[in-house]
């Protein structure tokens, strides 16, 4: 009977690795590039800046607490 890590090549393994950080990544750049539609947003909707940074705020921790989250699904 073959064991899993048998069956996991280098190759597989860094082309899993490159997969799951370019998700990762492109998945945070929506966050990141928001900073650059603030002001327009705050223009269209007439928000002040503390309104913004709870939204913004809000974000990071839905974000991360739904990392941790589904990084225990993963794993379970």
């Amino acid at each position: 009977m073959a064991t899993l890590a048998s069956s996991v090549t280098p190759r597989r393994t860094y082309v899993t690795f490159a997969v799951c950080f370019f998700a990762y990544a492109f998945s945070q750049l929506d966050l990141a590039l928001f900073a650059y539609a603030v002001p327009a947003i705050r223009k269209d909707f007439g928000a002040s800046l503390q309104q913004i940074g709870l939204v913004i705020s809000i974000a990071y921790v839905v974000g991360g607490l739904l990392q941790v989250w589904m990084g225990h699904l993963t794993d379970s």
